[in-house]
């Protein structure tokens, strides 16, 4: 009897102790449950809910359909894109880029600016014993290239910087090289 009394005042202690069944917003929500009536058959409302047209629901589905294809295309195009600037082979890059010149179009003549450029990047050259690099960007066509480079290293002879310490390079067409950079490198490291 003892045995009894213990084992019913445990199952009391446990259906009143810590967890799901004192919360109060879980006690509310079952009591609130408890006293709605139970649905039956009569309860069954007259109307149906109302329901969106048929000539809406394909207007919405159409609207739907255009805007998955519209990015599927833009994913297309994205992937076309990554996949061409992968293709793309890499311009030369011979040591550290130490300025550009950017000609107008079609255009060879050094301007002021340009040779700005070109006497900051001969006296960083020659302050570390280095030879200069020119990278000439041949988009536009291999002849501007190279007038380009010729004009550039003219330019620079004027200033004092020996033709064995110049290298010009001319960046493969579609290379993501810009039109005119220039690179310094160690001495005998570029031709």
């Amino acid at each position: 009897m003892a045995v009894a009394v213990v084992f019913a005042l445990a199952l009391g202690a446990c259906a009143e102790g810590p967890g799901a069944g004192t919360d109060p917003d879980i006690r509310a929500a079952r009591a609130e449950f408890a006293a709605a009536p139970f649905p039956t058959l009569n309860s069954v409302p007259e109307k149906a809910p109302p329901v969106t047209p048929l000539a809406e629901r394909a207007e919405i589905r159409q609207g739907l359909a255009s805007d998955q294809a519209r990015a599927g295309q833009a994913i297309a195009e994205a992937a076309a894109a990554a996949a061409a600037a992968a293709s793309r082979p890499e311009a030369p890059r011979p040591g550290l880029s130490v300025g550009r010149i950017g000609f107008a179009p079609g255009s060879a003549a050094i301007d002021d600016a340009a040779a700005a450029e070109l006497r900051a990047a001969w006296r960083i050259a020659a302050a570390r014993d280095e030879s200069l690099a020119l990278v000439a960007g041949t988009d536009q066509g291999t002849a501007l290239a190279t007038a380009r480079l010729e004009a550039a290293s003219r330019r620079l002879a004027e200033m004092g910087a020996p033709a064995t310490r110049i290298a010009r390079i001319q960046a493969p067409a579609g290379s993501m090289a810009p039109d005119f950079e220039i690179f310094i490198a160690p001495t005998g490291g570029i031709r």
